[in-house]
């Protein structure tokens, strides 16, 4: 599992396949545990391109609203429909069941530059303190 430093999206390999390879894009679960109960998920279009860094859609609970920004450059090739009629999910099953979107990666250097899982823990950590 690689993580980016948005505290938001969670980057998963499915598999890699030459220099273009899918992941599923998700919450961690310290950002929806800060959000709370999950009541609305925004989510792209399949067929969005999209740049590290670009806005992608937006979570929205009974606390606060927080946008969701790609950590990779790629092409969005499914979105979690699910979510429209059971945002929980993110709440419930963020690794599983409540993931957001599936992408394929076309600049797979950019990897290099996220956070493994015990980076972003110390990160978590540091933000906490």
């Amino acid at each position: 599992m690689i993580l980016s430093d948005a505290f938001v999206v969670v980057v998963q390999f499915q598999s890699a396949v030459s220099n273009v390879f899918p992941v599923y894009v998700m919450a961690s679960v310290p950002a929806e545990e800060a959000l709370g109960d999950v009541v609305y998920c925004g989510l792209p279009d399949v067929g969005t391109k999209l740049s590290q860094g670009d806005e992608f859609g937006t979570l929205e609970s009974v606390k606060a609203a927080s946008e969701l920004y790609s950590p990779l450059t790629g092409e969005v090739s499914e979105v979690n429909h699910a979510l429209a009629d059971n945002p929980g999910l993110v709440n419930k099953s963020c690794y599983k069941d409540g993931w957001l979107m599936k992408m394929t990666v076309s600049v797979p250097e950019e990897v290099d530059a996220l956070m493994d899982e015990a980076a972003y823990e110390r990160y978590i950590k540091s933000i906490e303190d």
